[in-house]
Order: C-alpha cells, then structure tokens, then sequence
C-alpha cells in the first residue's frame, strides 16, 4: 500500500465528523466538552480548521480506547437507546443524563457524572453510531441519527413485543423462544418478564402435551424433507403393537393445535413411494423420534445406503396444495365430494364468522343485523360437521 497523503487521511475523518457533528465554524463550539476543550488548545497552535479536526479525531479515539466494550459498556449502550426510543428522537443534555441516570439506579447501579456519558457517547460514535447536536430555539438538544447494525422499528412497532410473545405463550419454555425473547430483550431494552406478562395480555389456549418435543420433531423432519431424505418411525397400531412405518415427508401442517405430517408411504426395499397422500399426527410418533430411513435388504437393514427421494417430484406428484385446498383442516379423502354449503349465521356466531373465515373460499352472501349467510366450498366430510358443532342452534344449513 503507498504512501497516504496526510490531508487524504484527514478528510475521511473530517467526512464522518461532518456527518455527525455539522461542523462548520460557528458549530465547533457545539462540540462536547472534551472535544471542544481540545479544540480550542489546538486552535492557539494552528492557523487552519482542518489541523483542528485532525488533533480532535485523534485525541478522541486516543480517550476512547481506556473504555473496553465490557457487558456493562454494553448495557449503557442500551439504555441511551432507550432513552431515546421513549422520549423523543431530540432531547436536552441534561435530560438525557437524568433519564440515563434513573434507569441505571432502576438497575441498582450508581449514577454517572456527564463527563462519563460524553465518553460512552464517543464510544459509540466509534462503533459508527451517529449523534447530532442542533438548536431546538434557544436550547441545544441531541439527536440519536443512527443506530447501526440494527433493525429499526418504531416505537409502536416496538409496543407490539408483549403481545407477539404473549402469543407464543404456549411454547414458552421452548429454547429457541427462550433465546429470541433474550435477545430482544438485549436489543430493544425490555426486561424479559416484561414480554410475557399475564397480567396484560392473556393468549386463552390450552398448551399442547410435549410441545417442546414436538416442535423439535416437527423441525427435524422439516429438515429432512429439504433433503430428499425419507423417514422411519415407530408407531403402536390397532392392536397396540409396536410397528415402523416408512415415509417421503413433504410438508408440516398445524390445525387445530395438532401438528400433522403430509407425506407418501415409501417403500424400504425399493424406495418407490406411493400415489396416495396421506397424513400422520406427530403426537403418534413414540418418543417424538424420528431417523434416517435406509434400504432393507434379505439379509436385514443396509445401514450403508438411506432412501433418498427427489421432494419437488414427489410434492408435484401428489399434488397436495390442490387436494388441502378443499380441506377445512387436515383432511383428505380420493371419496369426497367438493360442495359449495351455503350457512346463515345468528347473534354471536356472525361476529365469530365474520372475524375469521372458516374457510379461505369463504364469501359473504347476505350480511343483516341479526345474521350473516356465507358461502363455502369444500370436501364433504366430517370436517365441516365437527367445525360447525360449536356454534349450536346459532347456524342453520340452507342447502
């Protein structure tokens, strides 16, 4: 690398400083503390502005080094950004300290002098943090312009936390929700029983059994599928004997807080699959495993060669979103009959049916004050009776 001019590498750092700073002549005396301080040392020295913002920039970053990215480091970090997040994008010095202050003595720590904070703000201006000092009137206010590395939300945006987790509060003790809920509460400055907090926000469902096992099931299976990689499982049938099944998986579907596996039966000798789709509940799969499925030959299974299959051939060939898409839920039978029912509605049953579809080929016929009729077509069979035993003498059948 040759040589680099010295006016060359001043004016990157001039560019940056520019950017966060506005530093033009009359707005150097806006600088921090530190800064300025500096500044006008070197100002009785030199001649040129350009010789200033060297010896800042590099006295700056000299100062800054004494601070280590410690975990404490790192949650002053976060509470700036809080400060800023709830109380406005521009604020006063000072109320920038107290509210930094009153966050630290929340969290038991003592308060810091505004000496400190100018540090950890140059810190953070290192990590290409930007912060902008203007006038608001009379008075001089900061602004936090830019936050990097990060993903920007608004504050509202941010207010919708509690209740996306207090959706999934049925899986919170899954360890892949443990550990978002962790970093959200990292990145974004909420404390993390303050994400799940029964006393606001109440998700009415009952957790599935062994959903932990489940999902990690559902997960590896999911995997597989990608891979073309056919499945073996252990199962009780009938009678209550254990019994193996192999599968080519194609795709998980949820319904009714019951996970199901869409896939083929395959055969273990040839590896041909099927022509008929089926689907197997994840709650039936002893232990909630799962494994590679591999040839068996006269002599017993030849751990040397897995069942692969190709998943885009198969998933055409099955033909599955066309056959679900008449489905209310999970099933399918070659026997049904697609029918159009035509459904009327009463009192509380319109509000249910109008807020969510039964049905995504769901269309409105006639909507009244007293009732709602819709329209759906769908196989015939015990799905659209169990789906309408809720709702009681609320609904009536029109044809």
């Amino acid at each position: 690398m040759g040589d680099l001019h010295p006016h060359g590498l001043f004016k990157v750092h001039i560019t940056k400083v520019m950017r966060i700073y506005s530093l033009s002549p009359v707005h150097q005396t806006q600088l921090p503390p530190i800064l300025l301080f500096v500044g006008t040392k070197i100002l009785s020295k030199l001649d040129t502005n350009v010789f200033v913002i060297k010896i800042i920039i590099i006295t700056l970053q000299k100062n800054n080094n004494n601070m280590k990215s410690t975990g404490v480091y790192q949650n002053y970090k976060l509470i700036i950004e809080k400060v800023f997040r709830q109380y406005g994008d521009s604020i006063l010095k000072s109320t920038l300290l107290e509210k930094f202050n009153n966050y630290l003595e929340s969290e038991g720590f003592e308060k810091k002098s505004l000496k400190t904070l100018d540090r950890i703000i140059e810190k953070m201006i290192e990590e290409d943090y930007e912060f902008i000092y203007e006038l608001d009137g009379h008075k001089r206010v900061i602004k936090l312009n830019f936050i990097p590395n990060k993903l920007i939300l608004s504050k509202d945006e941010v207010n919708t936390f509690p209740l996306i987790f207090g959706n999934m509060q049925t899986e919170a003790d899954l360890p892949t929700i443990k550990k978002i809920k962790e970093l959200v509460a990292q990145e974004y400055g909420f404390k993390e029983k303050d994400l799940i907090d029964s006393k606001y926000f109440v998700k009415t469902e009952p957790e599935i059994n062994n959903h932990d096992k489940i999902i990690l099931l559902a997960g590896k299976l999911i995997s597989l599928a990608k891979q073309g990689i056919a499945v073996k499982y252990c199962y009780k049938n009938k009678e209550g004997i254990e019994d193996f099944k192999y599968i080519a998986p194609l795709q998980i579907r949820l319904y009714d807080s019951r996970y199901y596996l869409l896939g083929l039966d395959i055969d273990s000798e040839t590896g041909i699959a099927s022509d008929i789709l089926k689907n197997y509940s994840l709650d039936t799969f002893l232990n909630y495993e799962v494994e590679q499925a591999y040839y068996e030959t006269e002599d017993g299974l030849n751990e040397t060669k897995e069942i692969t299959f190709d998943h885009d051939a198969l998933y055409k060939k099955s033909d599955l979103n066309n056959k679900l898409k008449h489905s209310i839920g999970i099933w399918y039978d070659p026997k049904n009959e697609l029918k159009v029912y035509r459904i009327k509605f009463y009192d509380w049953a319109k509000g249910i049916v109008l807020n969510k579809k039964l049905h995504h080929s769901q269309k409105v016929i006639e909507n009244k004050e007293n009732y709602v009729i819709i329209q759906i077509a769908v196989w015939e069979n015990h799905e659209i009776d169990f789906i309408l035993g809720r709702f009681g003498n609320k609904c009536e059948w029109l044809d």
